[in-house]
Formats: C-alpha cells, structure tokens, sequence
C-alpha cells in the first residue's frame, strides 16, 4: 500500500524528499536510483524494488522480504523476450486472428 498520496506527497511525505535528491545528478544510472529506492524504501513492506530503462529494453529486479532494495538488482534481458513480438500502428499489441480464449 503507498501511503503517499497525491495529497500529502508534496508537503509531508519522507518518501519524496528521499527520491528528490535525485534531481542533483545529472545523469542517474542504474546504481544512483537503486540507492535512492532504496532510501524511500518502506522496510519489511518493501517486498519489490524495480528499475526500468526502457531504450535497452531492460530491467533490473529485487523480490523477496523487505526491504528489498537492500539486495543486489537482477538484471533482466527484455529485448530477447519481445524479439519478434509485433505491434499496432500506436505500439499497441495486434489482435489476436485466432479463436476467442475461453471457449
């Protein structure tokens, strides 16, 4: 559950002053906001921690107890999994052409 909401984030929230220092490096790899996950994170109900960068189609993943930002990221190799994977016009995924699921 977050409990930063949209009304409170702004003014009391611990948790977005923790991920505004972010906004002093230049340029964040992968590393800085792990850290500065990891700074919000929630103890115990920190169960995942995830980075998405999403040029090389990659992912990096922490699951487990909380706080889970405090273990090293996994990184996941997107761009093998959605090779070949087709899209719309608008990046949608097509329609399927085959027989309705379920029946």
């Amino acid at each position: 559950m977050n409990r930063c909401t949209r009304k409170t984030i702004a003014t009391t929230c611990w948790r977005y002053a923790a991920l505004e220092k972010g906004r002093e490096i230049e340029r964040l790899t992968v590393g800085d906001v792990g850290r500065l996950l990891h700074a919000a994170n929630q103890g115990a109900s920190t169960i995942h921690t995830i980075v998405f960068e999403p040029k090389p189609q990659r992912i990096h993943v922490s699951l487990g107890v909380g706080p889970s930002s405090a273990r090293p990221l996994a990184t996941l190799e997107l761009a093998e999994l959605l090779k070949g994977h087709k899209t719309g016009e608008r990046g949608e995924p097509r329609k399927s052409t085959g027989a309705p699921r379920g029946r």
